[in-house]
């Protein structure tokens, strides 16, 4: 069988017939070797595989749970703001130009209203 063999491998053909076997021994043990460590990777555990699922089902029940907290942590935050009744942000810019605007306004009739005086000639109030 072995000489079967080393007379079909290609490449042989200048070997005599102990290094051709040699080389086809050589040749069997690494398949062999190759097929039995892939079988022992193949090999599961079942304790291994069930306390992975444990940890991903811990995972996922801490996942919920930091979300609740969040959930619960904002409502209170939004109640707490409600109570103060502190003012938005859209509503207080709003009412900054509205300020803004009306100082503006109130130096330019200061303006007019200094001018009106020196052309009637009076004093100044103010």
């Amino acid at each position: 069988m072995v000489q079967g063999i080393a007379r079909a491998s290609p490449g042989m053909a200048g070997l005599n017939s102990g290094a051709g076997i040699a080389i086809v021994l050589f040749e069997i043990a690494v398949t062999s070797f190759a097929a039995e460590s892939f079988a022992m990777t193949q090999t599961t555990n079942r304790f291994f595989d069930e306390i992975g699922r444990l940890m991903n089902d811990a995972a996922g029940a801490a996942q919920g749970v930091k979300r609740e907290v969040d959930a619960v942590m904002r409502n209170q935050a939004e109640r707490i703001l409600r109570d103060l009744d502190l003012v938005k942000r859209e509503e207080f810019e709003a009412v900054k130009d509205m300020a803004r605007l009306a100082r503006e306004e109130n130096e330019a009739l200061k303006a007019r209203i200094a001018a009106l005086e020196a052309k009637l000639g009076g004093t100044p109030t103010g």
